[in-house]
C-alpha cells in the first residue's frame, strides 16, 4: 500500500540515513526526527541529510540544511 503526503504550503522537509526516508511538513518535526535518529543509533551525523523542499509554482528548490542551523535548532528547544 502505498502513502502519499498532501502539503500545505510551499516547503517541505526530508530526513535521510541509510535506506530510511522520511517527509515532515514542518521543520521542527524534521529536526526532531534527526535528533532522535542520532541519540538512538549511533549513526554520525554525516550520514544523515535534512533537506527543504520549496515548491513554486512548477519550479522546486531542494536545499541542505546547513547543521549550524541544526544546531542552533536543537538548542532552542
Amino acid at each position: 500500500m502505498s502513502e502519499t503526503m498532501k502539503i500545505e504550503g510551499k516547503t517541505f522537509y526530508f530526513v535521510g540515513y541509510k535506506e530510511d526516508r522520511q517527509l515532515f511538513q514542518r521543520r521542527v518535526d524534521a529536526t526532531d526526527k534527526l535528533k532522535e535518529i542520532l541519540k538512538d543509533s549511533g549513526i554520525a551525523p554525516a550520514d544523515v541529510r535534512l533537506q527543504e523542499i520549496s515548491l513554486e509554482g512548477d519550479k522546486w528548490t531542494i536545499t541542505q540544511v546547513p547543521w549550524m542551523d541544526i544546531a542552533l535548532e536543537l538548542i532552542r528547544q
